[in-house]
């Protein structure tokens, strides 16, 4: 139905003038079913204006039928109409501190992930920046190990080539001990204390055994001990102790130089 079907239908139910400003007035913004459903004759124009207004306001149309009926002044209708309005106006007030609610967490939430992507940021440079020292002190740590080594190897052939005769005669070549050394993962401080040795002539068993050694002040210990032993008489050279000078101690033994049992060598290699 039409605009103007409708009000040919409103003008054979014999509506007044005011009726009728009401049904053209509804026609301006509603649709023509909810015009019908308060173009009533039973309904005065005061009426019809309370159902259009609530219609218009918004209120569905099943509840305007429900709450507004002919036996109800258009007071009541209006009481009603303004007492609905103000229940949704809660309920929608409601809802809209809900959202206001969530926006203002979610705004808080973009705040903390933003904070925390900033964060992220800077341990990522951090890292990188971490992880560049490590490479070039990798690199520095590579540099100087090659050079350690070199100069091991080159004071060990100084030594093996001032000491060819006693070496060779004990039938042990220079290589095999460069061997021996790039065999082992040395420290510097052991590679050192090899290369003293290798300086202080000590016998090839006694190398072999330091050279077996983790930890380098034990290397020191027994290159110490068997410098004092290499520099006595195979014999046994007898000292006289500070303490008591009638008393003599045989210079080999191990407790002279404050030597743990454990590094101490065997009888054999003595």
């Amino acid at each position: 139905m039409d605009e103007k079907e409708l009000l040919e239908k409103a003008k054979k139910m014999e509506l007044d003038e005011w009726q009728m400003v009401q049904v053209r007035l509804g026609l301006k913004l509603l649709p023509v079913t909810s015009i019908e459903s308060y173009m009533r004759k039973e309904l005065s124009h005061r009426q019809m204006e309370q159902m259009r207004i609530a219609l218009m306001d918004g209120i569905p149309l099943e509840d305007v039928i429900q709450m507004m009926n002919p036996e109800i002044d258009f007071q009541e209708m209006q009481r009603r109409r303004i007492a609905y309005q103000l229940l949704n106006l809660s309920e929608i007030t409601q809802s809209l501190t809900e959202i206001r609610g969530f926006c203002d967490r979610t705004r808080q939430d973009e705040e903390t992930i933003s904070q925390l992507k900033e964060k992220i940021k800077e341990k990522d440079t951090s890292l990188q920046q971490l992880q560049h020292e490590l490479e070039e002190c990798r690199k520095q740590n590579f540099v100087h190990d090659e050079q350690v080594t070199n100069e091991s190897e080159s004071v060990e052939t100084s030594v093996m080539e001032k000491n060819k005769p006693f070496w060779f005669g004990r039938k042990r070549s220079k290589d095999k001990y460069i061997q021996l050394i790039k065999k082992n993962d040395y420290t510097a401080n052991q590679l050192e204390e090899i290369r003293l040795s290798l300086e202080d002539g000590l016998l090839e068993d006694q190398l072999l055994f330091i050279s077996r050694q983790k930890d380098a002040a034990k290397m020191k210990q027994l290159r110490l001990f068997y410098k004092q032993i290499n520099n006595k008489d195979n014999d046994g050279v007898k000292q006289q102790t500070k303490e008591n000078p009638d008393e003599t101690i045989n210079a080999e033994d191990p407790f002279l130089f404050n030597i743990d049992e454990e590094i101490i060598p065997e009888a054999s290699l003595l």
